[in-house]
């Protein structure tokens, strides 16, 4: 409570319906507009912040001469395991015991032994194989040169960062100054904000205003839990990104792929090879190919009319979609839709 309190002020937030972890956080009565509370953006992870720790910088400067290259993730990491031991300045200080507050125990598939990463659909599982053999050859390259925390204080770090991180415009305003990839999203380990649970329904805003971060209601609302909406995202990305799956998701879809669709025709491997070799050549196509829950993309369904017709259909079928333009009112098409097309071709 008093670490929240340095870092934020609190204003709606009740600390004493909260055990912390995974048990989120609770407010009393709220208006729609309400700050509920705010938080010092010094006192954010940011990479801006982490390149003002100079001891730190001093102490990462053995990786740098070594050439071993990290994501934005595993400086996060190396910055709290470097901070729980060393914590001199007020940044070091402040996370050495926040790192406290984070759970032990992850269920993010790259904690997973191999016979259960078999269930997965391929689509995750290999980007949770990915992830892992990444963030484990990440660690083999940190013990060549130093051997100050184990690989699963590591590992247990890295998934409290990848598990509690917001997407955050504001937390790169510098060009990096470190062998980094910092990628498309900028990144933030936000001091209480990582505590709030998902909900489609958001319930709560940011604004950013004179190094303050504030978390505004969205709607009014009486006591109990508050959510903030951790993205518009399928259901593999929240079990790949945060071990969990929500339970009613409208934003849930399944990729599918050329090859599948193709494996699933009627066509010879000629007629597949001569398909693919269009497609590829047409790379439009190869995109956004989801199914959602009752609903269907374009070039998905496009490419559905590929593989049930007959072979000498196809190309006038997938270079001529005027019939499922139509229908191009949301860029969504039910089963319905596809069969009454399906009807009139």
């Amino acid at each position: 409570k008093n670490l929240f309190r340095e870092a934020c002020t609190l204003c709606y937030l009740d600390l004493e319906s909260c055990s912390y972890a995974d048990s989120g956080l609770f407010c009393a009565e709220f208006e729609e507009n309400d700050v509920l509370c705010s938080v010092k953006d010094s006192y954010c992870l940011t990479y801006d912040n982490i390149m003002r720790e100079k001891e730190f910088l001093n102490w990462f400067n053995q990786f740098i001469v070594n050439n071993i290259f990290f994501d934005l993730p595993s400086i996060f990491t190396l910055f709290l395991l470097f901070s729980k031991k060393n914590p001199n300045s007020s940044l070091q200080k402040f996370y050495s015991q926040y790192c406290c507050l984070f759970p032990v125990k992850f269920n993010l598939p790259m904690f997973w032994n191999d016979e259960h990463l078999e269930f997965l659909p391929l689509a995750l599982k290999e980007p949770s194989l990915t992830l892992k053999n990444r963030v484990f050859d990440t660690f083999t390259q940190i013990s060549k040169v130093t051997n100050e925390f184990s690989r699963s204080e590591f590992l247990n770090m890295f998934a409290a960062v990848h598990t509690r991180c917001i997407q955050w415009p504001h937390a790169v305003a510098t060009q990096p100054a470190l062998p980094v990839d910092i990628g498309d999203v900028d990144y933030a380990l936000v001091p209480v904000a990582d505590f709030f649970n998902h909900s489609s329904q958001v319930l709560v805003k940011t604004n950013l205003s004179y190094n303050i971060l504030s978390f505004v209601s969205h709607t009014s609302q009486k006591e109990g839990e508050i959510f903030i909406n951790y993205g518009l995202n399928n259901n593999a990305y929240f079990l790949l990104q945060y071990g969990f799956v929500p339970e009613d998701n409208k934003h849930d879809f399944i990729e599918v792929t050329i090859d599948q669709l193709l494996y699933l025709s009627q066509y010879n491997e000629d007629s597949r090879q001569e398909i693919l070799s269009f497609l590829e050549n047409n790379s439009s196509y190869l995109n956004d190919l989801y199914i959602y829950k009752n609903k269907m993309t374009k070039n998905l369904l496009a490419i559905l009319y590929v593989v049930i017709s007959e072979s000498f259909h196809w190309k006038s079928i997938i270079s001529d979609l005027k019939y499922i333009e139509e229908f191009d009112q949301d860029y969504h098409f039910s089963a319905g839709c596809l069969l009454d097309v399906l009807l009139r071709f």
